[in-house]
């Protein structure tokens, strides 16, 4: 990949700690308690036993431009930008939040000293299509990145399936069964356990 692309870097548990705001807010909205290795599943509802309806209320609450702004950034993520972007490279943030939240998600980039050139909010699992503002999945597709930083298995595959995109997936609980991904997308993808990991990969 040429140096001239950009870097895509995922918001979600990849710069913010955003699972540990998700088992507070279960603790508080459901009265349950949740370990963070017991997070084994991207789908909320199977991680922390909710019902659709307990799962939207979650989220909505997730959403709350207070609790985004609350978020305890990933440690190391702000210096490995930051030396990214003196270096030159354009970080491009591309997150699964709905496209309300971005002002919110903005303001906690600012804060964090996360230097980034754009913030786009992508329709990443399908739950966007009725708001004009989210970038569907079809538009990211045309989009070429030199790597892409991220948690989600689904969107691994996708980066790699439809751009060619080597990934470098954060290591999490929920992304740890890789059995669904044939062997060109297990090819193309490099699990990491930190941001000095992720700065030593992305000078490949």
């Amino acid at each position: 990949m040429s140096a001239d692309l950009p870097i895509y870097v995922d918001v979600d548990d990849v710069l913010a700690d955003t699972a540990a705001s998700l088992i507070r807010l279960v603790r508080e909205l459901f009265a349950k308690d949740v370990s963070y290795e017991q997070c084994h599943s991207f789908d909320l509802g199977r991680s922390f036993g909710l019902s659709e309806a307990e799962r939207d209320r979650l989220l909505d609450a997730a959403h709350d431009d207070e609790v985004i702004e609350s978020m305890a950034a990933i440690e190391g993520a702000a210096e490995i930008l930051g030396g990214w972007a003196a270096r030159g490279e354009r970080v491009e943030i591309v997150t699964g939040r709905p496209p309300a939240t971005i002002p919110a998600t903005r303001r906690w980039l600012e804060r964090e000293g996360m230097p980034h050139a754009a913030v786009a909010s992508v329709d990443k699992y399908g739950r966007q299509k009725h708001l004009a503002q989210a970038v569907p999945l079809e538009e990211l597709a045309t989009r070429r990145f030199r790597i892409a930083v991220e948690d989600s298995i689904t969107m691994t595959q996708f980066l790699v399936e439809t751009t060619d995109t080597p990934v470098l997936l954060l290591d999490r609980p929920w992304n740890r069964d890789v059995r669904g991904l044939d062997r060109r997308v297990r090819a193309r993808v490099e699990r990491v356990y930190s941001w000095s990991e992720i700065a030593d990969r992305s000078k490949r």
